[in-house]
């Protein structure tokens, strides 16, 4: 990987797919495999990173260092389990209304601070023209039902008239008739998924118990399919061999084999 940090957006055109819960755990993974990452939650209407982490009781958290009313580090909690860095949103947060210079500024923050990934837990169908440049990478969740598909369209096109690169992961896999099969979604998107993650009873479990499920087993078939996604995003960034990292897919399985059986 290269000096400069790798902003990832997770994204959806609507709710309840599950932005939040790859956010968190992806975020957990990428951090557990030895880099640092920073996870922030922009969703202000319906902040959830915190509750996944047992960080409802916030008084400090994105909105203000967004507005420059305090320091990053100061609103940045760690997940002790993992090593993420988090920045939850208070609870009580008003929409915010931000323009490139906010998230400028927030951006070189972010890059004194030695972040290798940067994750974003943003709200359904927003992103907003003058960030183009700000992220790296969009990620778009949708779940396998048209309804989901439909919206997918929707976001990509506004995507790709910013000129940002994005992915599509395909979320709560049941593998039931009436979904739509993996080879519809590839036509419809236009390319191959980048991952697709199956509906687990470990997710809700893992959100009561405030750990993410990654953590809580990782031979469950949801926590596997993150562990793919983070390998890829390890390898589809530059140098990741670089000096005290563990990109290797052997070295990182033993790893989370060793920690959590």
């Amino acid at each position: 990987m290269s000096d400069s940090v790798y902003l990832i957006r997770i994204s959806s055109q609507k709710g309840g797919v599950g932005k939040t819960t790859v956010a968190v755990n992806l975020s957990a993974l990428l951090s557990i495999m030895g880099y640092k990452v920073l996870l922030y939650d922009t969703d202000f209407s319906n902040p959830s990173v915190g509750f996944h982490l047992g960080l409802e009781d916030v008084n400090i958290g994105m909105q203000s260092v967004i507005y420059r009313r305090t320091k990053l580090q100061n609103a940045t909690v760690v997940h002790e389990p993992s090593g993420m860095h988090v920045v939850p949103c208070e609870l009580n947060a008003k929409s915010l209304l931000t323009n490139a210079e906010h998230y400028q500024l927030f951006k070189n923050d972010i890059i004194k601070a030695g972040y290798d990934f940067v994750i974003a837990d943003t709200p359904p169908g927003q992103f907003d023209s003058e960030l183009t440049g700000f992220y790296d990478e969009a990620v778009i969740l949708t779940t396998p039902d048209l309804p989901a598909l439909q919206s997918v369209l929707k976001l990509a096109a506004r995507y790709d008239k910013a000129n940002l690169k994005h992915s599509l992961i395909i979320n709560r896999v049941k593998h039931k008739n009436y979904e739509i099969p993996m080879r519809d979604i590839s036509g419809i998107y236009g390319k191959k998924p980048d991952g697709m993650f199956p509906e687990s009873e470990l997710v809700p479990i893992s959100i009561a118990k405030h750990i993410p499920a990654v953590m809580l087993n990782s031979k469950d078939p949801f926590s596997k399919a993150a562990n793919t996604l983070s390998e890829k995003y390890v390898y589809k960034t530059e140098n990741p061999a670089s000096e005290g990292r563990m990109p290797k897919r052997s070295l990182f399985r033993a790893l989370l084999k060793l920690l959590f059986g």
